[in-house]
């Protein structure tokens, strides 16, 4: 993955991670995810010890993750650019991450239809979503609708 994605990646992970008492994010992602997190916030703290420009702006963001995640977000990809093995940890991370989350397929192979709706969810935090439609007469045709929760 590159930089620019593995920062935003980390970046909104430790927004929520940041932004909640631990039991409040064990109890939306798991246990597993929060180790995850704090794992990865632990990582870049000792990969930022000697830079004190990079350690105040973590700094920041710890203190204010939503108003912060900008600047954090900006240090983090520079410092990924230039610690490709960083970065592979911050990779293993996220896919980890990744794994936890739900995953939605839908396939849906339909000859005719007035409306068809692959995924409608009113929230949804993490995971995968894949929709597959192949409409060959349809009125309103929508793959996926998420409401206000979304990420």
């Amino acid at each position: 993955m590159d930089p620019i994605t593995l920062a935003a990646g980390a970046v909104a992970l430790l927004t929520a991670f940041l932004g909640k008492a631990g039991g409040e994010f064990a109890g939306e992602a798991g246990r597993a995810a929060w180790g995850l997190a704090s794992r990865l916030f632990g990582r870049l703290r000792s990969a930022v010890q000697d830079k004190p420009h990079e350690q105040q702006v973590l700094d920041n963001f710890s203190a204010e993750p939503a108003v912060a995640a900008a600047p954090a977000q900006e240090m983090l990809q520079s410092l990924l650019a230039r610690d490709p093995a960083l970065a592979a940890e911050i990779s293993d991370v996220l896919a980890q991450i990744k794994q936890l989350g739900p995953t939605v397929t839908v396939n849906q192979r339909i000859t005719e239809a007035e409306t068809v709706v692959g995924v409608e969810a009113r929230r949804l935090r993490a995971g995968t979503i894949n929709v597959d439609q192949q409409v060959d007469k349809g009125g309103s045709v929508t793959g996926v609708k998420i409401g206000d929760d979304f990420g």
